[in-house]
């Protein structure tokens, strides 16, 4: 009697001659046209797009049209030779690495998180634990940095982190070569036991390093030196904890780099140091809230006068006649009129300007299709809704919880909502599979993203719980449930722009109740195609195409990145 295993065998064998056999192909794939050496692949749609979530999506963009035999699909950055081994796993459903050298094997563990062969991805990362330690440590530098490239390589980034200690670790890479994202990676991974002492100092070799023009010692800078070395890493610095440093060590190693800093944590830190305070939180700022004992004094330095890094916190006088530390001003926004999150009129977090326009009451259904509408914030106060967010201020925070509602938005009623921060792409990752872990069977949340490069923010709020659907995967949140039916109506999605003093929005709420949103494996928030999240660590693939809501949120199809995005649970007040 043939057992369950050679029966897969036989199978296996039989798919491998459907491969080899081009009567039934429909699809030529090309793979490596960017590498030089370009070569074209027959296949069957229907194996490919099963098998591959990457492929399902560039099958769906690139149908077959009639007068065609067979659909044409590109994949450009992937080598020939690594993807005719990965397409014949994905038909044989079976791989011998051992075949390979471990180069060889490096390079397909990349190729098949590209193509999300998640199955595949686990499977390579366990046969090189297992069989090739000593390789790896002769090739910390490669494995290492691959490990980091993306968030499948989880069991390669926790073999790194216990092979060496933290220190070995950066100190056996070349800083220069290592890419901001994956730097950022490093410091956030909790197997890394570095103290933020440390972290800080790898972060700024790594500035400096990327800027080989600065000069060593930040006593010689200039402005404009400052302004490139705040540029180079803005992004590292809501990851490090700053809070748990001495006074000795933030007088030493960052006040010289002070001009670097975001001026509200400069002033905090300052305000705590300066008055011999000790912070209590270890956590990096941006992660938490900054410090326990800091006074928010909603101002700003223009300049700290004659203050040596060699002194510690008791050395420094806060009083206003002291030479140390001068000319605190009150400051609102920092100026920068294209960051939505910098446009808010108050710095306190319990208080912001009603939103109201200028002539007359604006609702939530007078919005013209593909029109951006503007609200300005008038000088009334009036308390509104704390928001943890790195994208959304107050103000837009308070404005979604009225279209949630359907109130005209001049309402100046407190908001009856909690927004619950549950989820956030710099703090959690940047991948699908972090937003089903986090997110499914999660009810009532919106989700908001920040556009690369542009001044866009646009998000989604879905009544209705992610619901995964564990047989099928597509599944659309409809069924003839009188209740939610009803909720989803309240589907909606939007998108702000902003300038000095206005909100500038469009809403667009659902108009196809079937196809509010819909739950895939290989996306993450989909609200149709009307907005949808999606690609690798989300870059350059997510897009809006108007289809199933009322209104395009966007001027343009063309597929964006997302530099950040958060979603947030709605909890009614009581």
């Amino acid at each position: 009697m043939m057992d369950n295993n050679n029966l897969l065998t036989k199978l296996s064998q039989s798919l491998l001659e459907i491969l080899n056999d081009n009567e039934y192909c429909d699809v030529n794939v090309e793979a490596g046209s960017n590498l030089g050496e370009p070569k074209t692949f027959r296949a069957h749609m229907v194996i490919l797009n099963y098998r591959s979530p990457y492929l399902r999506r560039l099958l769906s963009k690139n149908k077959k049209k009639d007068d065609e035999n067979f659909a044409r699909i590109s994949i450009p950055t992937i080598q020939a030779d690594t993807f005719q081994i990965i397409l014949r796993y994905i038909y044989g459903g079976t791989l011998s690495l051992k075949e390979f050298d471990i180069s060889s094997i490096v390079d397909i563990l990349i190729t098949a998180d590209k193509l999300d062969l998640q199955e595949l991805i686990s499977h390579i990362q366990f046969f090189l634990i297992e069989n090739t330690e000593s390789w790896i440590k002769n090739n910390f530098d490669l494995i290492c940095r691959t490990s980091f490239e993306s968030d499948s390589f989880l069991e390669l980034q926790r073999l790194c982190a216990s092979l060496f200690d933290s220190d070995k670790i950066f100190n056996m890479l070349d800083l220069s070569s290592i890419p901001e994202k994956i730097l950022i990676s490093m410091i956030q991974n909790s197997n890394l036991k570095m103290s933020q002492m440390q972290i800080w100092n790898y972060v700024l070799k790594w500035g400096f390093s990327r800027n080989p023009g600065l000069p060593c010692n930040p006593a010689d800078f200039s402005k404009d030196h400052f302004v490139t070395l705040k540029d180079t890493l803005q992004q590292f610095i809501p990851f490090i904890g700053f809070c748990s440093l001495s006074s000795k060590e933030f007088m030493d190693n960052v006040f010289p780099y002070r001009n670097i800093l975001p001026e509200d944590l400069l002033t905090n830190l300052l305000n705590t140091y300066v008055k011999s305070e000790t912070c209590y939180n270890n956590e990096p700022y941006g992660k938490s809230e900054p410090c326990k004992n800091i006074e928010s004094s909603g101002s700003k330095s223009e300049n700290y006068k004659n203050i040596e890094s060699t002194k510690t916190c008791n050395q420094i006088e806060s009083n206003s006649e002291s030479e140390t530390y001068k000319n605190i001003e009150s400051s609102g926004s920092n100026g920068n009129s294209e960051n939505c999150n910098q446009i808010e009129l108050s710095n306190d977090p319990e208080t912001c300007k009603s939103i109201g326009s200028d002539d007359k009451s604006v609702t939530c259904n007078d919005i013209e299709s593909s029109d951006y509408k503007s609200v300005t914030r008038k000088s009334t106060s009036k308390t509104c809704i704390e928001v943890d967010s790195n994208i959304i201020t107050p103000q837009q925070a308070d404005l979604i919880s009225k279209w949630i509602d359907r109130k005209d938005i001049s309402n100046n009623q407190n908001s009856t909502y909690e927004f619950k921060l549950i989820l956030r792409g710099t703090r959690d990752g940047f991948s699908t599979n972090k937003f089903h872990e986090i997110c499914d069977d999660q009810p009532r949340t919106v989700t908001i993203m920040k556009v690369k490069d542009t001044n866009e923010i646009l998000g989604g709020y879905n009544p209705i719980k992610w619901d995964p659907d564990e047989d099928d995967d597509d599944y659309y949140y409809y069924d003839d449930d009188d209740d939610d039916d009803e909720d989803i109506k309240n589907n909606f999605i939007f998108s702000f722009k902003c300038d000095k003093n206005n909100i500038n929005y469009i809403l667009s709420r659902v108009i196809d109740k079937k196809c509010p949103t819909l739950n895939t494996p290989s996306t993450a928030a989909y609200f149709c195609e009307d907005l949808v999240m999606w690609g690798k660590d989300f870059y350059d693939q997510s897009y809006c195409k108007q289809t199933s809501y009322e209104k395009p949120i966007r001027e343009t199809e063309k597929e964006f990145s997302i530099e950040e995005y958060e979603v947030f649970e709605i909890i009614k007040l009581t």
